[in-house]
């Protein structure tokens, strides 16, 4: 049996190799982690998230003599708007780039730019879980009852139901 140390590197493991194949990724868009993206809804509001997707950030490159002291240009956001929204989007181009900017908590983005093309569904919500019969709970219950563990218990309980939910629905 695995022990607890060995499971939390191994999930630790996994969350660094994620971070490693989505950074390349991400930076090759402007975009230096994926939080933006993870969070647009809640950014720019449910509403225009539906028809919107943030599609790179393009950061000036600094000139030669620039003083490195000196705070970096804005960047350009390009945002992939759907087409039968598109216009009502641009004339909201000055909200959208005011929400950006109170995210970042400074001036980061100073230009957006839309490129019309279709954005990809959010994937669809999960039906509602069936509830299994009475009965089969209570089966459930009385196969779990002797783990110790109340966190593994309860899981394996969940899962049972779920189980038996199914079958009950075939």
């Amino acid at each position: 049996m695995a022990d607890r140390k060995t499971g939390s590197r191994q999930q630790g493991a996994l969350a660094d190799f994620v971070a490693r194949t989505l950074d390349p990724a991400l930076r090759r868009r402007g975009f230096q982690t994926g939080d933006i993206l993870a969070h647009w809804p809640q950014i720019i509001g449910g509403q225009l998230a539906e028809a919107t997707q943030p599609e790179k950030l393009i950061w000036p490159r600094p000139a030669a003599d620039a003083d490195p002291a000196a705070p970096a240009e804005p960047a350009t956001i390009v945002i992939r708007v759907d087409g039968p929204v598109a216009v009502e989007v641009q004339h909201m181009a000055p909200q959208i780039l005011e929400r950006l900017n109170v995210y970042f908590g400074y001036g980061a983005i100073g230009k957006v730019r839309f490129v019309q093309a279709p954005v990809r569904a959010a994937s669809p919500a999960r039906p509602p879980k069936k509830a299994c019969s009475p009965d089969a709970s209570k089966a459930v219950e009385r196969q779990v009852q002797d783990i110790g563990d109340d966190r593994l218990r309860e899981s394996l309980a969940s899962l049972g139901r779920s189980i038996a939910a199914e079958l009950n629905k075939a």
